[in-house]
């Protein structure tokens, strides 16, 4: 079981990476991530209507979703800003690090701590992102003060997302994992349809579908 997790977690952090190459590839991110997310609650409303039938949840419940939601609408958000400045191989480890700020957080709300093990690894992580930040990536044409925006901007995207774990974390023990991550999924897709409808025009957006649709 522990070796099915664990190839679990590379095949998600794998795919995840190929859905921010896609992201980057995009000639407009809000756009793209907006789009995205509409379609993905489309994609699985009949496996939400299933497993909300199986375990349905309470208004209690709501508040779990609606933090959850706005971390991950915010992750998005900040995420599109920092391909606008950064190239994506020093864009996209560092907004991945949120091991620098997540055995902090855990240990501050849920008292837990890592060993030597863990806080070498950490470490290692740490001057990993320093390094990072030192290299000028190929095909970057931004200046200096754009790089340093857009490593900002990474580090915040990591910070949200080391929350968005802790969250998960504290409300997986209310709702069921489907429905959870479905639920905020949903609601980050209205927010960004409320989004892309204020700043691009529907034509744009009919026009922009149609060509990356795939």
């Amino acid at each position: 079981m522990e070796l099915i997790a664990i190839w679990a977690v590379v095949l998600s952090a794998a795919l995840h990476a190929i859905w921010n190459y896609f992201l980057k590839q995009s000639s407009e991110p809000n756009l793209f991530v907006g789009l995205s997310k509409i379609v993905e609650a489309l994609l699985f409303a009949p496996l939400f209507i299933y497993f909300y039938q199986l375990s349905p949840f309470g208004s209690e419940q709501l508040i779990a979703v609606a933090v959850a939601s706005l971390l991950v609408f915010l992750n998005y958000y900040f995420l599109s800003l920092t391909y606008q400045h950064l190239e994506m191989s020093l864009a996209y480890p560092i907004s991945r690090s949120s091991t620098l700020f997540l055995p902090f957080l855990v240990w501050f709300f849920l008292g837990q701590t890592i060993d030597l093990t863990g806080a070498i690894a950490l470490t290692l992580i740490l001057l990993g992102v320093a390094l990072l930040s030192t290299v000028k990536a190929q095909g970057n044409v931004g200046g200096l003060a754009q790089k340093k925006t857009g490593i900002l901007l990474a580090l915040l995207v990591a910070f949200i997302a080391a929350l968005q774990t802790l969250w998960a974390k504290i409300a997986l023990n209310q709702l069921h994992p489907f429905l959870f991550f479905y639920s905020y999924t949903f609601v980050v897709a209205m927010c960004y349809l409320v989004f892309t409808l204020k700043k691009f025009h529907l034509k744009r957006m009919k026009t922009y579908f149609e060509a990356q649709w795939r």
